[in-house]
């Protein structure tokens, strides 16, 4: 099983590697502002759905850095 995980080389040289990283940070930034902004206002429909999308993607490439390595 510890084979199949994906080492830290494959993590940082990959584009899911740095698409994962970046979606990250996307999400960790944008979501506390989402919680503290007011709701129905146009910025936050638009940070919470470019939040969505970045969630979604990086459930997607974690799933393809497991299979990196």
């Amino acid at each position: 099983m510890w084979e199949e995980m994906a080492t830290l080389e494959a993590w940082v040289d990959s584009a899911a590697g740095m698409m994962h990283f970046f979606c990250a940070l996307y999400a960790l930034v944008s979501g506390p502002f989402l919680f503290a902004w007011r709701k129905r206002g146009a910025l936050h429909r638009l940070v919470g759905f470019t939040f969505i999308l970045a969630m979604l993607a990086l459930n997607v490439s974690a799933l393809t850095i497991y299979y990196l390595g």
